[in-house]
């Protein structure tokens, strides 16, 4: 999902793309659920004074290390979000969250990127797809009608 107007630069690249896009500054904050190469790509798209909060490991690649000292001559900062956690810990919070989300998608404040929509009966074709990482948007499995 993204606000309108906010861009999202997919990509290994994606760093080059967004500095074009800033001037030569950065981003103010990435959000990163892929992990992996995406994430050291995703902390060197930041601006001075950026954070990247790592949200996921979707690539189930091996972590990616940041010394301290680059965080410090950089100005960056990383912070970790675990829905699932919270979740746990603060359900009240969450559920609170997750209806002003839905109903922004409802209203059409948030979009919901819809890479593709397979029959239900292609369900491990879809898998197949997913853990691949050639996917871009939401995989949606349809149920058909008879």
């Amino acid at each position: 999902m993204r606000a309108p107007g906010l861009p999202y630069v997919p990509g290994i690249e994606a760093a080059g793309r967004i500095r074009a896009l800033t001037d030569g500054r950065g981003s103010d904050v990435a959000i990163d659920p892929v992990g992996g190469a995406a994430r050291r790509t995703s902390l060197d798209a930041l601006a001075r004074g950026g954070r990247l909060i790592a949200m996921g490991n979707a690539s189930g690649a091996d972590d990616v290390p940041f010394s301290a000292n680059e965080l410090w001559f950089s100005g960056k900062g990383v912070l970790g979000f675990n829905l699932g956690a919270l979740s746990g810990e603060r359900p009240e919070a969450v559920s609170g969250v997750l209806r002003q989300a839905v109903g922004a998608v409802l209203d059409g404040e948030l979009r919901v990127d819809v890479g593709e929509v397979l029959p239900l009966r292609e369900a491990a074709e879809a898998h197949r797809r997913i853990e691949s990482g050639r996917t871009t948007g939401k995989l949606v499995p349809a149920m058909e009608r008879e």
